[in-house]
């Protein structure tokens, strides 16, 4: 058990904005097909819109292309005020005539801005 610093928040918050920003480069790319605004479209499930009218609806890969991607990032700032402490219980069994050792369970927990208390 011990205390381990912000990763989780930084995946979901740096995630979030480089998704984000790819959104907003694909719907800039849509909006030269669509002969709108990038606000005024809309993605879900693969498929770009007007927010007005949903038809029609074209699909990432054509606006796209076959050799166009976009890309986004993410910076995260930490912030070392709130604690995130983690627990990692590990199951092994041991042969004591051999030596040879096999994983048999790996249990985590994480109580971000708590600590854990363990009673037995």
């Amino acid at each position: 058990m011990g205390l381990s610093g912000p990763r989780h928040a930084c995946r979901r918050v740096c995630g979030h904005k480089s998704s984000r920003r790819c959104e907003g480069k694909l719907l800039e790319l849509a909006a030269v097909h669509f002969g709108l605004s990038k606000e005024s479209l809309e993605t879900k499930e693969g498929l770009v819109f007007s927010k007005a009218k949903p038809r029609p609806r074209m699909p990432w890969f054509r606006i796209l292309g076959p050799m166009r991607t976009v890309t986004g990032s993410g910076n995260f700032e930490a912030d070392y005020t709130k604690a995130n402490f983690i627990m990692t219980f590990i199951e092994v069994d041991v042969d004591v005539d051999t030596g040879k050792t096999e994983l048999v369970r790996v249990v985590q927990a994480r109580m971000p801005d708590r600590s854990l208390i363990l009673r037995s």
